[in-house]
C-alpha cells in the first residue's frame, strides 16, 4: 500500500516509525486526549507511558505489531515515540 493509499484509507494516519529489518508501525495523530495519560505517567514512568502512547494510536491493521511485541524493536522505537510527545513551544507577549 503506498502512503497515498494510506491517507486515504486512513485520513488521521500522521506517523510511520521503520524498526528494524524494515517492519513499520502507523500511527494516528495524537490527540489531546491520547496524549493526557502519558503526559501524567512520562516522569515517573516514561517506557510504559510510551508504551500506552504507542498503543492508543497504532494502526494494528496495517502496522508490524511485532515492534510493540518485542523489546528489542519497542526499545529502539522509543526515541520516536518520544518525538511525537513533544509539546510545541508557544510564547506570550504581555501589551
Amino acid at each position: 500500500m503506498t502512503n497515498e493509499e494510506i491517507k486515504a484509507k486512513y485520513p488521521n494516519c500522521g506517523f510511520i516509525i521503520e524498526a528494524e529489518g524494515g517492519l513499520k508501525l502507523y500511527l494516528n495523530k495524537p490527540t489531546r486526549y491520547s496524549l493526557s495519560p502519558v503526559m501524567a505517567k512520562i516522569g515517573h514512568d516514561p517506557i510504559i507511558a510510551l508504551e500506552e502512547l504507542a498503543y492508543s494510536l497504532v494502526i494494528p491493521e496495517i502496522s508490524d505489531m511485532k515492534i510493540l511485541e518485542n523489546d528489542d524493536l519497542f526499545l529502539s522505537i522509543l526515541a520516536q515515540l518520544s518525538a511525537i510527545v513533544e509539546v510545541k513551544k508557544s510564547t506570550i507577549t504581555k501589551l
